[in-house]
């Protein structure tokens, strides 16, 4: 039969990195398919739900390989299956798993017309059953979501790929551009692409530094009540002005210099 490969449903998966490819390609080329882990197809539909980059590598080298059929209530239902399925699995990095976790609360949240869920016989808000069941905080369910809300915004509006935009940009970071308006999104969007990264406050995110525990409390206190990051611009800005009036001095004695001597 006929296998498709849904664009939705492979962008669920979590791109292996070259060293993985690497390995499941040669181990499909000196081993074969092994059947014991066939490629799941959604029964009747014919579209291909697990085995993503296994069938890819068959279909390039003309491997054989085998599939078992499941059935599914709608495709609602099989990305849900799927999400459960990459949330399993330890490999995925933790921009992956936050964008999957957002993703769950917004399906099963719209799929049951509100927020609330029934668990074990007691009624619990969608994030709080999701936290229960991989052990996180109704808090960090929220955050998740209004990170995968982000993604989907930033890419749905620059067209750009989700697996490029989490390589290159933070979680706080998309988060935070999200939030601009389209103009200013955009702009961050081509700042990204290329691998500049300025201030927040000309339209793209800002840049985070690791301090040790003393430096920090010192930094604290220098800036007082006011933002860290502010502080940290206005040494930066008025390091920068003092070199340009350094310069412009120094010009300056240069001509007097040149032309009374």
């Amino acid at each position: 039969m006929e296998i498709i490969v849904d664009q939705e449903f492979k962008d669920l998966i979590a791109p292996l990195n070259v060293e993985e490819y690497s390995s499941l390609e040669k181990n499909l080329l000196e081993n074969g398919f092994n059947k014991a882990y066939p490629l799941i197809l959604w029964k009747d539909h014919g579209i291909l739900v697990d085995g993503h980059n296994r069938y890819g590598l068959c279909v390039k080298y003309g491997i054989e390989f085998t599939f078992i059929e499941q059935e599914f209530d709608s495709r609602e239902a099989v990305i849900d299956w799927m999400v459960d399925n990459q949330l399993s699995r330890r490999s995925i990095n933790n921009d992956t798993r936050a964008y999957l976790i957002g993703k769950k609360y917004n399906l099963e949240k719209s799929s049951r017309g509100g927020v609330r869920a029934k668990c074990n016989s007691c009624t619990l808000t969608t994030d709080a059953k999701i936290a229960e069941e991989f052990g996180i905080s109704p808090r960090t369910v929220k955050n998740d979501a209004a990170f995968f809300n982000a993604v989907e915004k930033i890419c749905t509006l620059s067209a750009m790929s989700r697996q490029e935009l989490m390589k290159k940009a933070t979680i706080k970071d998309i988060i935070a551009i999200a939030k601009m308006n389209d103009v200013e999104c955009m702009a961050a969007i081509e700042k990204i692409k290329s691998g500049v990264v300025v201030n927040k406050c000309e339209g793209v995110f800002p840049v985070y530094l690791k301090l040790d525990k003393e430096t920090n409390q010192r930094l604290k206190k220098l800036s007082g009540h006011g933002s860290v990051q502010d502080f940290i611009n206005g040494l930066i800005n008025s390091e920068w002005e003092r070199q340009q009036v350094d310069e412009e001095i120094k010009t300056t004695n240069c001509f007097f210099t040149t032309f009374f001597l």
